[in-house]
């Protein structure tokens, strides 16, 4: 893997801004008979990257499906259906946090966990008559929604009717508004405030050099291990398509009090027909304000892509202040 060598283009990326990054950022010539890869495979010029004209994008539906203003009903009396759709769209890692009423998808069949992350959960109150059932011990929560057979036919009735659980997590209260849906098990993260999040970031980066964090930080990316106090954000949004190209933005980690960002893209070959032995890739090749800016370092997982394929990329990116280090 290419990234256990860590390919970083510390700041003589930062590239300027305008279309002109693109040109300056030409990647190298197609690769010679005999190499890694045949003449079949085009490379990574600025004639593949140009784009295709913009298309204004339609909200992809979230897995299991996003559920409708009808569904919650008077489940949640106090917060609006706006406001559920709306926090259920800034969910998709499953992250709470206190004080904020969260709605997050569960499964209705499977048994669903919840972790606290800054200490031991101490209560868990809701309503019993909702037909759930929530046990609890030490830092985690087991949730499991009821399952009637309906009778004479012998099939099984799930629930759909959202409900309000209330867990105390250390000295915080978390809001969940739980959504039952044919979905396997989930794990929701009972989050730290955002002071709590830098202060155990410093720590855990206390004696890494700066370089030494931004590797640690791809490589926990890559193993999909991260922290408590890191915060990931599930985007899963195509961007503009490039020729022979799919790119995904996935997912951000955040990493609070260390000013870092690290995005995550996933890279599809498109052109199997005219290429069947598929494509290669760059860091440079990504080096566009549509993906970026600020960068710090560059990663690839693999620098050819198969048709039916796909190359995970990760972009660290540093706020402005925060750039050098400490």
């Amino acid at each position: 893997m290419k990234i256990a060598a860590i390919t970083l283009l510390i700041a003589m990326l930062l590239f300027a801004s305008g279309t002109g990054i693109r040109a300056q950022n030409a990647a190298p010539p197609a690769m010679q008979p005999g190499a890694m890869i045949t003449q079949q495979q085009p490379g990574t010029n600025t004639k593949s990257m140009t784009k295709k004209p913009p298309v204004t994008p339609e909200k992809s539906a979230r897995k299991g499906g996003s559920p409708t203003a009808g569904d919650y009903s008077d489940a949640a009396s106090n917060v609006s259906a706006e406001e559920l759709q709306r926090a259920l769209g800034n969910n998709s890692y499953n992250g709470v946090l206190p004080d904020a009423p969260t709605a997050v998808q569960l499964s209705a069949s499977d048994v669903n966990r919840v972790t606290c992350s800054n200490g031991t959960i101490s209560d868990v109150i809701y309503s019993q008559e909702k037909g759930v059932t929530v046990k609890y011990s030490g830092k985690d929560a087991f949730i499991k929604f009821q399952v009637v057979k309906e009778g004479g036919k012998g099939s099984l009735l799930y629930s759909n009717t959202p409900t309000e659980i209330y867990f105390v997590c250390g000295d915080q209260v978390y809001t969940v508004i739980a959504l039952p849906k044919r979905i396997p098990a989930q794990q929701v993260r009972l989050a730290n405030t955002v002071i709590d999040r830098i202060k155990q970031n410093k720590e855990y980066f206390a004696d890494m050099p700066y370089e030494q964090r931004i590797a640690t930080i791809i490589q926990r990316a890559y193993k999909d291990e991260f922290e408590d106090s890191w915060t990931v954000q599930g985007i899963n949004r195509n961007m503009d398509d490039f020729s022979n190209y799919q790119i995904t933005h996935f997912r951000n980690v955040v990493i609070d009090g260390e000013g870092i960002i690290l995005k995550e893209y996933h890279v599809r070959f498109t052109d199997a027909v005219k290429y069947p032995d598929g494509g290669r890739i760059d860091e440079k090749m990504f080096l566009v304000n549509d993906l970026t800016s600020n960068t710090v370092a560059i990663a690839l997982d693999k620098t050819i892509i198969k048709p039916n394929d796909l190359a995970r990329v990760f972009i660290i990116e540093a706020k402005k202040e925060s750039r050098g280090g400490r």
